[in-house]
């Protein structure tokens, strides 16, 4: 009777950890989602600056020749927004790890728990 509530204390706090974590990664990929859309907006700023150097007349091929030839410090910093992203994506992929780690350890515990809990009853009942 005594573990009854301390199971059902452990099975809130595991349903309210795993809304947790699906709120985190509904945010992270939010935030994921809105760095990628700044990158493509920064792409596209870049690229209608170097037509307008180039001119309007100015082919497609060549303003594609001048990007490639003159990357600028925006390109440089696309570049290492794009790799922190992909950084940060994957920290969260170990994160999420983690946290199964995690809960598989405090499923693990709470088990151990419930057993030396019958194993104190039973030398309790045995000492009466």
């Amino acid at each position: 009777l005594k573990e009854l509530p301390r199971g059902i204390e452990q099975q809130k706090l595991l349903k309210d950890f795993k809304v947790v974590v699906k709120e985190f990664q509904r945010e992270q990929q939010g935030a994921a989602r809105k760095v990628r859309e700044v990158v493509a907006r920064s792409r596209d700023a870049q690229e209608h600056v170097v037509a307008a150097e180039a001119g309007e007349d100015a082919p497609l091929l060549a303003n594609q020749q001048i990007q490639t030839f003159a990357p600028s410090a925006l390109d440089s910093e696309i570049i290492h927004n794009e790799a922190m992203i992909l950084e940060r994506e994957e920290e969260v992929r170990r994160i999420e790890q983690g946290i199964t780690e995690i809960n598989q350890i405090f499923r693990d515990l709470g088990t151990i728990v419930g057993e030396q809990g019958n194993m104190l009853d039973n030398i309790e009942d045995n000492v009466h």
